[in-house]
């Protein structure tokens, strides 16, 4: 396809410039030494498989290496970190995962009992993440499982659950975590917009989606953050769609819903778009609620507000607007906003307050399943200490730019900026306009 490969050589030109930001190593161990100082006994984690469920991101936090099952044991009382590894589940070095983890004692995955064995005997509390299906709390997820089958074999074992110091620690992002964040989200941005670029009638959901994807391999991003979802007409209703096989239409709008992972980090992008090219008045009608619903929720992002209070914004609009029953709801009803790091919807206790360095999404949506219409946006928004930075403010998201780019009117590889300072808000109950 030649617009492909047009947009591809254009993404590239304009991107190698980038310099590719990374993560000191010592940062893994100021982490777990943080997290050390708030529990006492041990805490262990467990890699997961890169080849199943994906790595996990609490273990890489903490140690920054990518290696299978593999374990992860911190000794609150001697202050003494180890890491436990399937040699025949990693191509790295014993040197290579010393330097990237700052850990030295590095052992063979069989030894961990012993090692646990040992702390037992000075204090019985062993915390690791317990994760449980919300929905079935007798359902374990295989990380959580593979660790509590260790620990069941050991005696005057007392289990305590570590996310409630983890999660708060991920849920602040350290400098070089934004710069990995604002650089996924430039991928997926122009990702993204390649995908606008490239939209017309008789298409498949999955051409646009191969043509966001292969921008993001281009630029550095072998896979998505999230399984892509390009919906359209009656699949724009569909909140998870990720079938991508339906053949676009003139007259109707498709939802894509996007993520690049940068280094682990992801981006989070939605924009709905006209599949002809131009938004009939009935959808730029509804497409003007939402914008409006999103620049609400921009105005209001600051440090000690909660994420069910920026829920709130939007579904007053929306509720003010004649569309209280339609808000954020596609068969399902989703929140307006999510946390943003190393996984897509990273790790958040939606009662606490926002602070300064949390990077969230704001993603409100209308969905109208008698017209098969669904508008969905969605943006990115790091917290600062007065409000908060748009990361995808360079993404254009007003309905006479979407026409612009698709008309050709407006290059949409523009500009490397990735983050836009909104003004601090007005205080609550008063005109947020």
């Amino acid at each position: 396809m030649k617009i492909k490969f047009r947009i591809l050589i254009s993404v590239v030109l304009v991107s190698v410039l980038w310099p590719a930001p990374n993560l000191d190593g010592s940062i893994y161990a100021v982490r777990r030494e943080r997290l050390r100082s708030m529990i006492h006994g041990q805490a262990i984690l467990y890699s997961g498989s890169e080849e199943t469920a994906g790595l996990d991101k609490n273990f890489y936090y903490l140690c920054g290496v990518a290696v299978s099952d593999a374990f992860l044991l911190l000794n609150c009382e001697t202050g003494r970190d180890a890491l436990f590894i399937n040699p025949s589940k990693t191509a790295m070095s014993g040197k290579e995962i010393m330097q990237t983890s700052g850990i030295a004692a590095i052992f063979r995955r069989d030894q961990i009992n012993m090692s646990l064995y040992d702390g037992l005997a000075v204090d019985p509390d062993v915390y690791y993440p317990m994760a449980y299906a919300a929905s079935d709390p007798a359902y374990v997820y295989p990380d959580c499982l593979v660790i509590e089958q260790l620990l069941n074999g050991l005696p005057f074992c007392l289990k305590r659950d570590l996310r409630g110091y983890l999660y708060p620690m991920r849920m602040v992002k350290e400098q070089g975590e934004i710069a990995l964040i604002e650089r996924a989200v430039d991928i997926t941005r122009k990702g993204t917009l390649a995908g606008i670029a490239a939209l017309k009638p008789g298409l498949y959901e999955y051409e646009i989606q191969d043509i966001i994807e292969d921008t993001f391999r281009v630029l550095g991003a072998p896979h998505p953050s999230f399984a892509s979802i390009i919906g359209s007409g009656p699949n724009s209703l569909i909140l998870h769609y990720f079938e991508n096989s339906r053949r676009m239409q003139s007259g109707e709008v498709v939802v894509m819903d996007v993520g690049a992972e940068y280094e682990r980090y992801a981006g989070d992008i939605t924009r709905t778009a006209p599949v002809s090219g131009q938004f009939t008045p009935r959808q730029r009608e509804v497409y003007e609620i939402v914008l409006e619903m999103q620049r609400r929720v921009f105005a209001a992002c600051r440090p000690g507000i909660t994420l069910s209070y920026l829920n709130d914004v939007a579904k007053a609009y929306a509720v003010e607007r004649g569309y209280g029953n339609y808000f954020n709801f596609s068969g399902w009803r989703h929140g307006t906003s999510h946390s943003l790091g190393l996984d897509v919807h990273d790790p958040f206790f939606s009662t606490l307050p926002l602070a300064a360095g949390m990077v969230i999404t704001v993603e409100p949506g209308i969905y109208l399943p008698a017209e098969n219409l669904g508008v969905r946006i969605e943006d990115d928004v790091r917290i600062t200490e007065n409000g908060g930075a748009v990361l995808t403010a360079a993404v254009p998201r007003e309905a006479d730019e979407i026409e612009a780019i698709m008309a050709g009117r407006l290059l949409p590889y523009a500009g490397t900026d990735t983050k836009r300072d909104v003004k601090k808000p007005p205080e609550r109950g008063e005109d947020k306009k």
